[in-house]
């Protein structure tokens, strides 16, 4: 089943590449797309081999984790969609959000059965989850929706792992 939302982003990046004087696009191009299709959008930066199980659909559950409350918990929304770049890498996907989740104040061992109880969908390993154990915040994405798109060089400068780029009129 095709999402038409991330349909027209596909497109909207297209055109936007096709146009672009270098082979990279800028942030606020990406902004701009992200504007057409009317959804709060969102850039996630995945490391690999997290990024390709998202596209191949073995993880279906993207997860954040964080000591301080800073985005994407508690902004992300069912529907929202995700412009999913590889850490020091271009744009290689779109995603659709469904449901979605948020815990806070953490009781020790809240964390290691937040993720047991989704370890099919989340794909994480027991090291990558040791480096998270003092998380106060965790936000889980379940994803709807899966889009592949052409390879799109970002120019992104900042070392930030999420980034807002569009909101809605309720925001």
């Amino acid at each position: 089943m095709t999402d038409p939302n991330l349909e027209h982003l596909a497109d909207q990046l297209r055109i936007v590449q096709n146009k672009s004087v270098s082979k990279w696009i800028p942030m606020q191009s990406l902004e701009v797309a992200c504007s057409q299709i009317n959804t709060r959008c969102h850039l996630a930066i995945l490391q690999q081999p997290y990024l390709d199980m998202i596209i191949d659909r073995t993880k279906y559950i993207e997860s954040r984790f964080s000591k301080n409350r800073v985005a994407p918990y508690g902004i992300v929304q069912e529907g929202d969609v995700l412009v999913l770049k590889k850490s020091s890498g271009p744009i290689m996907a779109l995603a659709r959000v469904g449901q979605v989740e948020y815990f806070e104040n953490l009781a020790r061992g809240d964390l290691e059965t937040y993720v047991e109880n989704r370890a099919d969908g989340l794909q994480i390993s027991s090291d990558w989850l040791e480096k998270k154990r003092n998380s106060n915040y965790i936000s889980f994405f379940h994803i709807q929706a899966v889009r592949r798109i052409p390879d799109t060089p970002l120019q992104k400068t900042d070392r930030r792992p999420w980034v807002v780029l569009t909101w809605t009129e309720n925001d």
